[in-house]
């Protein structure tokens, strides 16, 4: 009785993480498609990087739009999961840019090269 009242929870709360992880992921996607292709300033990038010590979120917000990219500045910090409060502090003293090829191959997860190594665009996200 203890043995099938534990597996229906089990398996109820994994249904419910499995369905929670779908729509998050469903709705990053459809994020980025709705803004990839009208960037505006203040847009916020999310980019999930993984290197040998893990999977890490940056975060950047774009300063600057131009014909042939964009212009961002890195939040002051990185994370291991995206965490929201991470999005309100940004070094703007750093700026570095992106060319509208760059992003794309970024969306793709085919940016490759020493610097951007193992990047992927993983939302974006809008301030209404």
């Amino acid at each position: 009785m203890f043995h099938k009242r534990a597996l229906r929870l089990f398996i109820g709360i994994s249904l419910f993480v499995a369905g929670y992880l779908y729509y998050v992921h469903h709705d990053r996607q459809q994020s980025i498609a709705k803004f990839f292709d009208n960037p505006k300033v203040g847009d916020i990038y999310k980019i999930e990087k993984e290197d040998d010590e893990g999977k890490y979120t940056h975060y950047w917000k774009v300063m600057e739009t131009h014909e042939k990219g964009l212009v961002f500045v890195p939040s002051k910090f990185k994370a291991w999961g995206s965490i929201d409060y991470l999005q309100r502090s940004f070094d703007e003293m750093l700026p570095f840019s992106y060319t509208h090829e760059q992003l794309k191959a970024l969306r793709d997860g085919k940016l490759n090269s020493w610097e951007h190594d193992n990047l992927k665009l993983i939302d974006i996200v809008r301030k209404q």
